[in-house]
């Protein structure tokens, strides 16, 4: 027997195997993730301008590449995606930090200013869900007031296709 959708459930008999192969191609199908992640130390200019970019220094195959824009990772499929960034800031960063996701360099998809406080290596978590086209890109920008120009020594930006389960 094919494919589930062809004949109508009510007329069809399919095995416990067929069922199966059916539902884990489907989810092989419906199901991608990218990622880019960003290690160094990024200078981030004192002000909320949110013009300071993430280039990423690695990522997966067919999402992200070195070559041409490296701040960019593209949605290969259309669909809906959690959106993932976790950001390290460096030590003693003390002042208010944003971050600010774009789509296509221009559309804010989403933004998050927080306070930052205290003596430690501090970590940001953001995660937001987004409908997007193929092709669609996302990039990632800080902004900060700290009084001066502090850094950004990590980041990491991953997406998750939901699949569509009905």
């Amino acid at each position: 027997m094919t494919a589930l959708g062809a004949i109508p459930l009510s007329t069809a008999v399919y095995t416990k195997a067929e069922v199966d192969a059916a539902i884990a191609a489907a989810i092989a199908a419906e199901v991608a993730g990218g990622w880019a992640v960003f290690s160094g130390s990024k200078s981030i200019a004192d002000g909320y301008n949110f013009d300071d970019k993430v280039t990423f220094t690695s990522g997966k195959s067919g999402w992200w590449t070195s070559g041409g824009d490296a701040s960019r990772l593209v949605i290969p499929v259309a669909g809906n995606y959690v959106v993932s960034i976790k950001a390290y800031l460096e030590t003693n960063a003390d002042g208010d930090w944003g971050i600010q996701v774009k789509r296509n360099g221009s559309i804010n998809d989403a933004q998050e200013k927080f306070a930052n406080r205290g003596n430690f290596y501090p970590a940001k978590v953001m995660c937001f869900l987004n409908d997007f086209a193929a092709n669609d890109y996302i990039e990632v920008f800080y902004g900060q007031k700290t009084g001066g120009t502090r850094a950004v020594t990590y980041t990491a930006l991953t997406v998750q296709r939901l699949a569509a389960i009905f």
